[in-house]
C-alpha cells in the first residue's frame, strides 16, 4: 500500500515540475520515460525492502527459516525458538517384558509456555507433506537428571505395541508448505516435547531419533 501511495505521489511530482503542461510530443515522451524509470524504482525498493512474511489465512505472520521445526508465534506474530532437544534411545528389560523409551538429558526445556488452548504453533514443512503426520506433541515423564517417553513396550507372547499417546493437535494453512498448530486443551503443569518423524521401527526395539522441540509449563 505505501508503494502505490508513493507511485501517485511520483505523477504529482512529475508534472509539478512544468509551471504548465508540456506544449511539444517530446514533452510528454520526457514525462513517459521519466514515470516508468521512478515507477520502477519505487517498486524495486519495495520488494527488496519487504520482509518474508506469510500470505494466506494469517497474514504478517513470518515463515520459519527451515523445514522440520516446530516454533512458537507470540501475541504480535514474531516467532521464537523451542527448545531444540537431543533425544537419546534408552531401554528397560524385565522378566519377559522390554520397553523402549526417548530420553532427554535435563530435567527441564529452557523454554516456558503457559499450556493455554490459545498459544499458537508454526511449522514448514516439504512440498505435498501433511504436518499431522510428522508433527507430534507429548508429555514427558519427569526425572531429576533426565526427561523420558515411552515408545514401546515388548512382551514375551504379545504383540509389540506403542505406548505414546499423543496430545490432539489442529493444523491451520498459513501458506504453502506452513502451516499453524494448536492444542484444544489446556496443558496440565510439566514437560512436553514435539517430535518431527519419529521414524520408530515397529517391529524392533530399534529407533530413528527424531527431531526434538521442548518446552515447560508451569514453574519449576
Amino acid at each position: 500500500m505505501q508503494c502505490i501511495r508513493q507511485i501517485c505521489l511520483n505523477e504529482k511530482l512529475l508534472f509539478s515540475l512544468y509551471d504548465s503542461p508540456p506544449k511539444t510530443i517530446q514533452g510528454y515522451k520526457n514525462i513517459s520515460i521519466m514515470r516508468r524509470h521512478i515507477t520502477k524504482t519505487i517498486i524495486a525498493g519495495c520488494f527488496l525492502l519487504m520482509p518474508q512474511f506469510v500470505k494466506g489465512q494469517n497474514p504478517g505472520i513470518p515463515a520459519p527459516e527451515f523445514n522440520n521445526q516446530v516454533m512458537a508465534i507470540a501475541a504480535n506474530n514474531t516467532l521464537s525458538n523451542l527448545d531444540k532437544t537431543e533425544l537419546f534411545p534408552d531401554t528397560k528389560i524385565g522378566l519377559g517384558t522390554a520397553k523402549a523409551y526417548y530420553r532427554a538429558d535435563g530435567c527441564c526445556a529452557k523454554v516456558a509456555m503457559s499450556g493455554a488452548p490459545n498459544e499458537r504453533y508454526i511449522v514448514k514443512v516439504g512440498a505435498g507433506i501433511d504436518p499431522a503426520s510428522i508433527v507430534e506433541l507429548y508429555e514427558f515423564d519427569e526425572g531429576k537428571k533426565s526427561r523420558k517417553l515411552l515408545n514401546k513396550s515388548v512382551g514375551s507372547g504379545a504383540r509389540n505395541h506403542s505406548e505414546m499417546v499423543q496430545i490432539q493437535l489442529v493444523f491451520k494453512k498459513v501458506a504453502d508448505g506452513v502451516y499453524g498448530i494448536s492444542h484444544k486443551e489446556q496443558l496440565p503443569e510439566g514437560e512436553y516435547i514435539f517430535i518431527i518423524n519419529s521414524g520408530a521401527n515397529t517391529q524392533s526395539l530399534q529407533m530413528t531419533m527424531p527431531k526434538a522441540f521442548c518446552f515447560s509449563v508451569g514453574g519449576k
